[in-house]
């Protein structure tokens, strides 16, 4: 089961407030988006399945998504960032999260220390990847593999 980290009894499945960002506030709408938006975004896809088979079907809509940009990176920042604000539990979890890591809870903050976005391309390229998530959220479905009802 997915479950956004410290959600306690009774709390539902809105979204928890995001953690407060360590920098600047002019750099707020990036942190927003690499932190909240993205993650949420990756949440509503993912809903309670086995985030391999979620990756599965990330890589094909994020191919070509942001030119000069590995699908692959990409999918596996956004898998990483969700990783660190939600408990992944499902068979195959553990061994796709050692493979890629989780070290910060933001997609963008992932791709720019390994080097594949730089800093001032880093809104642009969030706003691209959210625009290619964003046709996996308009479904009423609880993720991705599973059709609604």
């Amino acid at each position: 089961m997915v479950r956004r980290q410290g959600a306690g009894p009774g709390r539902g499945p809105g979204l928890a407030p995001c953690p407060e960002p360590q920098f600047p506030e002019l750099e707020g709408p990036v942190f927003l988006l690499g932190t909240c938006a993205l993650v949420d975004a990756t949440w509503a896809i993912a809903g309670e399945d086995p985030l391999t088979k979620i990756l599965d079907v990330l890589l094909p809509v994020l191919d070509r998504t942001v030119p000069g940009l590995d699908d692959q990176a990409i999918a596996d920042a956004l898998v990483g960032a969700f990783a660190h604000h939600y408990r992944c539990e499902l068979p195959g979890d553990a061994e796709l999260l050692q493979r890629i890591g989780h070290p910060a809870g933001d997609a963008l903050d992932i791709l720019i220390a390994a080097g594949a976005v730089p800093p001032g391309d880093a809104l642009p390229v969030g706003l691209m990847i959210l625009s290619a998530l964003a046709g996996f959220c308009r479904s009423s479905s609880p993720s991705v593999l599973q059709p609604a009802a």
